[in-house]
């Protein structure tokens, strides 16, 4: 980022809201341009030589110049000044003048404006690095490039310039900005303003033009109504509520080569149908090239956790290449609530290698089928404590969990005022240090309709509980004390040792899921963005030990080592409080 510009902008920040202001110094850097490069009649030229009495003329001045280049300001309400647009010019020609800016910094001073302005509106915003790690895994085939949506401009910039790139985008601003960094930029990337799910700009003879790639970073979180979608194109074989499966399914339709789109995390795991059809579909098609899965917060508008999947069309190899890159190793700090994705070589070096790194695997496809279809990385590529882990359980015979014990499910009870039947529920924060309910649960009062429902719900006396939802993995104990009418809270799952079982005791699944490795197993089942879950069937079939009777006695032994070492610790925090109040 030029220090010299963003000083110069700092006089004017403020005379407007933020998405005016960086529409009207865009529309200046154009006109800095045309004004330097002669593009334009003299006339039409910014000139610093003029006096007071004229300034209020330089607001449509600057229109019209812009509109010369078929770049149309978006109507917007406030705009700056004649005497504002007056120093901002003159403040960049002093600056040229010094060789101490380019054109390509007012290209990086926009782009790093969208990304720390406009908190009310949102202006789309791709770190270069990320553009450039996107368009590196194109690999080489790049003559044709299709970079749809808002932020294509984006990654056309970063092609090389023999490239043919273009894009569509629905906004008018979207479509300013991109024209914008466009001429500043000197790129022949072509874009229209279309909505290319609704209506396919590109279209040539026999159907949708088809370019060697495409590669987007689509907007995160829409929702797309089937219904209201008039294709005659076929692109769209499944019916999804979110719009990933629609963006992916088009510009699968616009290339014959390799597709990189960047998408939330929780479109890798998602089970909806829609979503999970189309994920079949490509997998058992054999294009998912790689799937790649990077740090949290490195966009600047939302903490939404991404990854990277590459389709490829032309795909020969049978296994998919998954890239755990989102450890601490991949970030720098680049600001307090952002990250900056670094060591991208290293990211790069293991997608292009044929064997398997410390990051990434490979996969067939009979094992994304094993994992419900489930493409995040974190299920396939083994961290070192998963190492561990599968030493560890390496020792024992194991088990599903469903095999072991009987698992009753969250659910949600609605108090009644005039309920027949009263309950107790415990939650998260009924849970002690050591695992045991404590406390006194919530008085629920429940309708005769969801009194059924409230019996399944009764912890019984050496149930296991896990959270499910929220702060996923968290255990619990019911000790022999438990009152008759507690009932679990939707946060639990309850597991209840079948009577027939020998291999485990409540008190050791309590321990093994409490402990590193436990906690680790259910940590990876975990999915979700803005809440954890771990879903009834990766319950199931999570795989714990079988022990042997000398080790569910030493077992039993350390349990109650816990429950007395505790009791000294709450004996000394009652000694505690009570000397703090002796010398009273």
């Amino acid at each position: 980022m030029n220090k010299q510009i963003w000083s110069l902008l700092d006089n004017f920040r403020g005379a407007l809201d933020a998405h005016d202001f960086i529409v009207q110094i865009a529309a200046c850097f154009v006109w800095f341009k045309q004004t330097g490069t002669k593009v334009i009649d003299v006339q039409d030229r910014f000139d610093a030589s003029i006096g007071p009495a004229t300034m209020h003329m330089l607001p449509s001045k600057l229109e019209h110049a812009v509109g010369k280049e078929t770049i149309f300001l978006p109507d917007r309400r406030g705009k700056l000044s004649g005497e504002q647009i007056y120093h901002l010019m003159r403040g960049l020609q002093d600056l040229l003048k010094a060789q101490l800016v380019t054109y390509k910094d007012l290209s990086d001073t926009l782009r790093f404006s969208s990304a720390g302005f406009g908190k009310s509106e949102y202006l789309p915003h791709v770190p270069n690095e990320l553009a450039s790690l996107g368009i590196k895994l194109l690999g080489e085939k790049t003559e044709s490039v299709y970079c749809p949506f808002d932020t294509g401009y984006y990654f056309a910039s970063e092609l090389p310039s023999s490239s043919e790139k273009k894009g569509e985008a629905i906004e008018t601003t979207d479509l300013y900005f991109a024209e914008v960094d466009k001429f500043l930029l000197d790129s022949n990337f072509s874009i229209v303003q279309n909505d290319p799910i609704q209506s396919p700009y590109y279209v040539g003879d026999g159907g949708l033009v088809q370019f060697d790639a495409s590669i987007a970073m689509p907007p995160f979180g829409l929702n797309i109504r089937s219904k209201e979608i008039n294709d005659i194109w076929g692109r769209f074989p499944e019916k999804s509520l979110m719009g990933e499966v629609y963006f992916l399914r088009h510009m699968l339709a616009h290339t014959f080569g390799t597709v990189v789109c960047f998408v939330a995390n929780g479109f890798l795991f998602r089970t909806a149908a829609g979503e999970k059809q189309f994920k079949q579909d490509v997998v058992n098609h054999n294009m998912v090239k790689a799937v790649i899965s990077l740090p949290a917060n490195l966009l600047a508008k939302t903490g939404i956790p991404i990854s990277i999947l590459v389709l490829d069309k032309s795909k020969t190899c049978n296994t998919i290449k998954f890239i755990d890159a989102s450890s601490d190793v991949f970030t720098d700090k680049s600001s307090r609530t952002r990250n900056r994705l670094i060591n991208i070589n290293r990211i790069l070096e293991a997608y292009n290698s044929s064997a398997d790194t410390d990051i990434s695997v490979h996969a067939s496809p009979q094992q994304v089928k094993d994992n419900e279809y489930n493409l995040s990385p974190g299920r396939y590529v083994l961290s070192e404590n998963y190492k561990e882990l599968t030493r560890y359980l390496s020792q024992f015979e194991t088990a599903r969990l469903e095999e072991l014990v009987e698992i009753v499910r969250p659910q949600a009870l609605k108090h009644s005022e005039s309920g027949e039947e009263i309950y107790c529920e415990y939650n998260l924060s009924n849970l002690d240090d050591i695992g045991f309910i404590q406390g006194e649960g919530k008085k629920i009062c429940v309708g005769q309709n969801d009194i059924a429902k409230a019996k399944k719900q009764i912890i019984k006396a050496n149930d296991v509980l896990v959270v499910c939802k929220g702060a996923v993995g968290k255990v619990g104990l019911a000790g022999e004390e438990i009152e008759p009418n507690a009932i679990a809270s939707q946060s639990f799952s309850i597991l209840r040792v079948k009577p027939h079982i020998s291999s485990t005791t409540a008190e050791a699944l309590y321990q093994y899921l409490a402990s590193k490795y436990g906690q680790l197993q259910l940590s990876s089942l975990a999915t979700g963005t803005s809440a954890l879950m771990l879903s009834a069937k990766d319950l199931n079939t999570l795989e714990v030990p079988l022990f042997t009777i000398e080790k569910l006695n030493q077992i039993k032994a350390v349990r109650q080592q816990i429950i007395d070492t505790n009791k000294q610790i709450q004996n000394l925090k009652s000694d505690i409080k009570r000397l703090n109040h002796s010398w009273l």
